[in-house]
């Protein structure tokens, strides 16, 4: 009797390994021919538009021109893109300066869904730095973090072909480190909540030339 139950435990298990579902398949950023080191670069199509909430109220912080710079190396589940925002305003004040220095985001392409690749991002900064939101008398810092959710990469019909991400980023960490006279912020400290927007494009260039590109 406890040789068949001893079997038929092993047989259970043995089914159920079986069926277990494989782990999803990521998605790769390559270049048309596999043809490299790619230069790439991103353009915001939308404003650049990111938000605080605070209880019932959200403040907003929007800059019209938004770029992404990296190099692709090879084919790679993995991209790193170093941003540049200018022409901002925030926080209900008509200029605002973002500096990015010693800091970049990273992409991590996951599955695909429907047409569309799931990816999440990761804000790597250098030690001491970080992305400063500076308006007015208020400033906020976005340091290092890891795993936002979420962005969706497609890819786009064209020749070259570019692909596109669609952002929307939640419950980033920031601090706000001034919160001064007239600053609508909920004063200093450390809250997760910021969000992030927007739809971009990324090319590539091989040689100075446009090159297409492609998640699969």
């Amino acid at each position: 009797m406890r040789r068949r139950k001893a079997f038929s435990a092993a047989a259970t298990l043995a089914v159920a390994l079986c069926i277990v579902p494989a782990a999803a398949q990521a998605g790769t950023l390559m270049s048309e021919g596999e043809a490299y080191p790619v230069a790439l670069e991103g353009f915001r199509i939308e404003k650049a538009s990111t938000r605080v909430t605070q209880g019932a109220s959200t403040l907003t912080a929007e800059c019209k021109k938004a770029t992404f710079t990296g190099t692709l190396s090879a084919a790679s589940s993995e991209v790193r893109l170093h941003p540049v925002y200018s022409e901002c305003t925030a926080f209900g004040f008509i200029e605002a300066t973002v500096k990015t220095e010693g800091c970049d985001y990273i992409g991590h392409i996951g599955e695909k869904v429907g047409e569309a690749w799931t990816t999440t991002a990761d804000v790597a900064c250098e030690a001491g730095k970080a992305i400063e939101i500076t308006a007015g008398t208020c400033q906020m810092k976005i340091g290092s973090q890891k795993g936002l959710k979420s962005i969706e990469l497609t890819n786009m019909a064209g020749t070259p072909q570019d692909v596109t991400g669609n952002f929307a980023l939640r419950n980033v960490r920031q601090a706000t480190t001034k919160d001064g006279f007239a600053c609508p912020l909920q004063g200093v400290g450390e809250f997760e909540n910021f969000d992030v927007d927007g739809l971009a494009t990324l090319t590539g260039k091989l040689n100075g030339e446009p090159i297409g590109l492609t998640v699969e």
